[in-house]
């Protein structure tokens, strides 16, 4: 069932007993149903799956499905909601999500903490550490990405075996043949099974080992307490249910860091496993002692089971788990593509690798710096843009790409960094403004009256500064002061009169501005070109129309979003934005984070030297970091071979993803949001109070 697809590898349990259960329970065929939730008939087989209490099987699963009409799905809901806790993934016959902020605040796991950890270690003798998810995880939002990475690797090496597939099955028929079964056991299963010969069984096994290799990372803050427990003297020791073996796994712990430990004890190995409890049985005895402090991310394997053993337990969250209890839980809902699973993976492994970075806030993440912020929640937006981009010039042969200023200048970089492997056409960073686009335009009387028709919005600018940023000129004016009381006072009459007394100045500066604009324009040779495309973020097509009239060239107008309707020559990856409000904190956020460090174009001198608006330049440290933030993802990308170009990033995965920072749904540091001070002239405003963040000091 597509739906449901994303979670096929979880155990899942469905709410009903009736006609809609049965119809799902077929549609879910191949799934890890484990069992039926009804109120009554408890212990009883309805279509061969047991019926259990609600509050039994909660802790044997990941996601609820209720199979009801939507009336008797409301009435479900409202009776279990506060018995589901929110880990688990609550939703409707129709894959509409239940519980996607249920109670993110409330949940115990925020009183958790560093200090907690380390204080728990002092009291113990013998320190043990899980690994995957808590010392040591991947980039990945579950481990089986892996597997789908794998395939993708082979295709490119000529394979064309369903690996994703094929490998799981065969870890399935190991574990039913070995039990703890190992690395080797799962591949001669699959040889077996598929029949495939040693050398792509070869292939395969050194090409999951790489990709772990590429994917693995440290998880910094359990390695510090690991590290913490070494120097307090402690014994530290190191379990895993795993089937790797012993040297595979320390290559992955040295290539984090982690190079201390007295004794590594691996299920494939000892044929024992955490989840049965025989691996803490057998842990006691090597060990000779029951002082141990275990501290792992897996509820049931790494706490429940390790106390019945009369061990102490300490819960670190792995990044998944996180996420699901997070206020941004609604970003897994969004995933389209495994392309944005992938990012959704990087994503938390950067900002959810410290087990407590929603515990200050209470299921919140707090940004403190711009790097972050630019890894975590522009660069998606910034890739899913310029793939569209790419895509959109694949087939043009002879043509010549203007990145705009000065939106276009980060964006350019993006593109400029797959230009030659695509084999893209040759891209210009553009200078232009809608001040200098309008104003070279200005030809007669009327073009001056309808470049002042929006001066009812600039009232508390004085006047005399209206006119040198509409014009680009200083004029000598009989009076001055704010244009509120100057319209209060005498009305527009005498702002247009003052304005065609001006009329000749206005005209010659609009034409001497309009000459030297286009041999700006000449010196880039667009004549030589087929096809000139016009990069624009988000626009109602202003600067574009104005550049229309001034030049001879036909220009294809490509933007992430426009406000006018679809023409020939204009495209946008967003549907239209005519009533789409969205834009009106996302847009500012966008426009500072490609911004150059350069200020706003205010005119082009006859020499060819660009003049920029006085006080209008973006914070420049800002921007470092913000775009930093943004091409290390993309660095992340291109070392681990996502393709993000051909596998594309959903438009709807990358806007929710942008809106990370929106609505109160994360935190930041007032330091850091009094530094997105954006120009625009007449409101200079901050882009992300105005984008409803919560702020702390």
């Amino acid at each position: 069932m597509e739906l449901f697809e994303k979670y096929k590898g979880n155990n899942i349990a469905i709410y009903g007993i009736g006609k809609n259960a049965e119809r799902l329970l077929k549609s879910l065929h191949g799934y890890k149903v484990v069992g039926l939730i009804d109120k009554e008939h408890w212990g009883e087989q309805f279509f061969g799956k047991t019926v259990f209490p609600i509050e039994e099987i909660v802790d044997k699963v990941d996601v609820i499905i209720i199979a009801a009409s939507i009336l008797s799905t409301a009435i479900v809901y409202k009776r279990i909601k506060n018995i589901v806790p929110n880990r688990i993934l609550l939703y409707d016959s129709r894959g509409f999500r239940l519980n996607s902020s249920n109670n993110v605040s409330d949940n115990l796991y925020w009183k958790f903490s560093n200090s907690q950890m380390l204080s728990e270690i002092e009291k113990h003798k013998i320190i043990s550490f899980d690994i995957f998810d808590t010392l040591i995880m991947r980039r990945v939002l579950e481990p089986r990405d892996i597997f789908r990475l794998v395939e993708w690797r082979l295709r490119e090496k000529n394979i064309a075996i369903p690996f994703y597939d094929w490998r799981i099955a065969s870890e399935t028929e190991a574990i039913k043949k070995y039990g703890d079964c190992s690395f080797e056991n799962i591949y001669s299963c699959m040889a077996d099974k598929y029949a495939l010969d040693t050398n792509v069984i070869e292939i395969c096994q050194k090409l999951e080992k790489d990709t772990e290799l590429d994917f693995i990372i440290p998880r910094h803050r359990t390695i510090e307490a690991l590290n913490y427990a070494r120097n307090l003297g402690k014994k530290v020791i190191l379990i895993s249910d795993m089937y790797f073996d012993h040297v595979f796994i320390e290559k992955m712990l040295h290539k984090c860091g982690v190079n201390s430990w007295d004794n590594l004890y691996i299920s494939s190995e000892v044929k024992c496993n955490k989840g049965t409890g025989t691996m803490y049985d057998y842990v006691v005895q090597c060990e000779c002692s029951t002082d141990i402090l275990h501290i792992g991310n897996d509820v049931e394997a790494d706490i429940k089971m390790a106390k019945q053993k009369s061990w102490n337990a300490f819960l670190v969250m792995d990044s998944k788990q996180m996420l699901y209890c997070s206020s941004i839980a609604y970003l897994q809902d969004k995933v389209k593509t495994f392309t944005d699973k992938l990012i959704l993976g990087h994503i938390i492994a950067r900002i959810f690798n410290d087990p407590f970075a929603l515990s200050a806030f209470k299921g919140k993440y707090l940004f403190e710096n711009a790097i972050d912020f630019g890894y975590s929640c522009i660069s998606t937006v910034a890739l899913a843009y310029v793939g569209w981009i790419v895509r959109k010039l694949s087939k043009e042969k002879n043509a010549l790409v203007l990145f705009v200023s000065r939106d276009g200048y980060f964006l350019k970089k993006i593109y400029d960094l797959v230009k030659e492997k695509f084999k893209l056409p040759k891209s210009i960073y553009f200078y232009s403004s809608r001040m200098v686009a309008k104003m070279v335009n200005v030809r007669s009387e009327l073009d001056i009256k309808e470049l002042c028709r929006d001066i009812n919005i600039y009232q508390d600018v004085q006047l005399s500064d209206f006119i040198a940023y509409k014009f680009g000129v200083k004029l000598d004016t009989s009076f001055d002061g704010k244009i509120r009381n100057i319209l209060l006072d005498h009305g527009y009459a005498i702002i247009e009169k003052e304005l065609m007394r001006h009329q000749d100045e206005l005209l010659h500066h609009a034409a001497e501005q309009r000459m030297n604009y286009l041999s700006y324009i000449k010196q880039l040779g667009m004549e030589k070109y087929d096809k000139v495309f016009f990069v624009d973020l988000i626009t109602h097509g202003t600067t574009y129309h104005a550049l229309l009239k001034l030049m001879s060239e036909k220009l294809t107008l490509l933007a992430m979003g426009k406000y006018q309707a679809d023409s020939e020559y204009m495209y946008s990856m967003l549907e239209n934005l005519v009533d789409n409000n969205t834009h009106r904190y996302l847009y500012p956020v966008l426009e500072m984070s490609f911004a150059s460090r350069e200020g706003q174009l205010s005119g082009i001198k006859s020499s060819g030297e660009k003049e920029f608006l006085s006080g209008s330049e973006y914070d420049s440290a800002l921007l470092d970091d913000l775009q930093l933030g943004i091409m290390t993802m993309v660095s992340d990308l291109e070392q681990n071979g996502i393709n993000w170009i051909h596998n594309p990033i959903s438009n709807d995965f990358a806007m929710a993803v942008l809106n990370i920072f929106s609505f109160h749904k994360t935190v930041f540091k007032r330091e850091l949001v009094d530094r997105f001070s954006l120009f625009d002239f007449g409101n200079d405003e901050n882009t992300l109070e105005y984008a409803c963040c919560e702020i702390v000091d």
